[in-house]
């Protein structure tokens, strides 16, 4: 019952920032302008890939709920973790908290959970950024693998590594995108960052 208690609270907070820091007030041109956005996120990303992510996120919510309320039958996916194991992966999940935060207030109106780029996209530098080209997918792929380890259980494990599966496969899609928007001043980012770790000189 602690385990499914935790879980829950982490994915709750986890899920709180994300929301609150993609809340947006638009008025009736801006959210025509959005739908616009999406059309050529969706194009830029593949139907097919987007179509995974949308089953993905219903399968990945679909475990959450069965984990929390652990039926009888849920034991068969139990994995045998040690405890140092699993509270490793707690002990993460809880520090990406901050770091997502962090991640979320240094894009501040760029940030977009698709493949868009604003009208007055602007690239940016700072916080986090000035050493991570991607730091949410960084802090997304940890708390994937925290929480997994966490929850000690293939429910919950098999949908999380689809979902960093993917997330890798979008990242180069992402990065042309950048690339195509801002040209030279992208690459030479590239040349000071790391993708989803700090670069090594």
């Amino acid at each position: 019952m602690f385990w499914r208690f935790v879980f829950l609270i982490i994915y709750l907070a986890f899920f709180l920032v994300r929301s609150r820091s993609g809340i947006k007030f638009q008025n009736a041109e801006e959210a025509n302008d959005q739908l616009k956005d999406l059309d050529l996120a969706a194009q830029r990303e593949g139907k097919v890939s987007m179509t995974l992510r949308s089953i993905l996120s219903l399968v990945m919510l679909l475990s959450i709920v069965i984990y929390v309320l652990s039926p009888s039958w849920l034991q068969v996916f139990s994995l045998s973790l040690p405890l140092w194991l699993r509270l490793t992966g707690l002990a993460l999940s809880f520090t990406t908290l901050p770091w997502l935060y962090w991640s979320h207030l240094a894009l501040g109106r760029q940030y977009s959970p698709d493949l868009d780029l604003k009208q007055d996209h602007k690239l940016i530098t700072k916080g986090p950024y000035s050493v991570i080209r991607h730091p949410m997918y960084t802090i997304l792929i940890v708390f994937m693998i925290s929480i997994s380890l966490f929850s000690a259980s293939t429910l919950i494990l098999v949908p999380h590594l689809a979902a960093i599966i993917l997330l890798l496969l979008r990242l180069g899609k992402e990065e042309a995108m950048l690339i195509e928007k801002f040209g030279e001043d992208y690459r030479e980012y590239m040349l000071k960052t790391g993708r989803l770790l700090p670069k090594l000189n």
